[in-house]
């Protein structure tokens, strides 16, 4: 009872230190009112210029990413070039001034790391098949072995079959799990190979449109969203008011 009485309160006091808390919503608010319009609760911005027009929307937060919808229309008489690395996010404080610039998140990278972590896990399953083999081949020569021995009681050698059958069942569920996340690795890696905008060459009245990742910066007061085209000198700046909405 003593003993009981003394780990009440540690256990308490983990249950409490560990409790995971949900974390804050990011509500983007865009301060282009002149140059927006909404579809379907989502308000969308605008803006052309030398011949390129760019649409943004902000989407939602998952986790520490914002995610944006964004279009890029080339109405120019000469092609153009988009990539997520040439757009960036600029987190402002609550006095206006600049504390950091990320560039979008990269598709093509991010697709490289599940290309590797696809191969690796394929090479852990190779691995683990080879060793279910090597351990059937063994249980079989074990069972064998068993049944033709003499001095083992019927209780000893149901107990022993028990034992092989739930070491079997516990490799195979350890396979089926290996499977089953080098499947979500595939899947995963479809999404970022069409949920994005990836690097593209457009030509005239030619378009791409998708999904612009950035990293969350929950101290930000102001987001300002620059997209760049080096080939041509124009800027397209988009501006939103960052609040942190909490989920309770």
């Amino acid at each position: 009872m003593k003993n009981l009485a003394k780990t009440l309160p540690i256990l308490s006091t983990f249950l409490l230190i560990g409790c995971a808390l949900p974390r804050p919503i990011s509500k983007l608010t865009t301060e282009h009112h002149t140059e927006s319009k909404w579809v379907l609760g989502r308000q969308f911005v605008s803006k052309t210029h030398d011949g390129i027009a760019v649409t943004l929307a902000y989407y939602k937060n998952e986790g520490d990413q914002l995610l944006f919808d964004a279009m890029v229309e080339n109405k120019s008489g000469t092609a153009l070039t988009v990539t997520p690395s040439w757009v960036s996010i600029l987190s402002l404080n609550s006095n206006g001034d600049t504390t950091q610039i990320i560039n979008a998140i990269d598709p093509e990278s991010v697709i490289l790391d599940y290309d590797k972590a696809a191969s690796r896990q394929e090479a852990h399953i190779a691995n683990q098949s080879l060793s279910n083999l090597i351990y059937s081949t063994t249980d079989l020569v074990a069972t064998v072995s068993d049944k033709s021995n003499p001095n083992l009681t019927t209780e000893e050698l149901n107990r022993r079959n028990t034992d092989r059958a739930l070491w079997y069942n516990q490799r195979q569920a350890d396979y089926d799990r290996s499977e089953a996340y080098l499947e979500s690795i595939k899947n995963t890696r479809v999404y970022w190979e069409e949920i994005p905008i990836r690097k593209t060459t457009l030509g005239t009245n030619e378009f791409i449109d998708g999904k612009l990742f950035f990293p969350r910066d929950e101290n930000a007061s102001t987001y300002i969203v620059e997209f760049q085209f080096p080939e041509r000198p124009t800027k397209f700046h988009f501006r939103f008011k960052h609040e942190l909405v909490k989920a309770f």
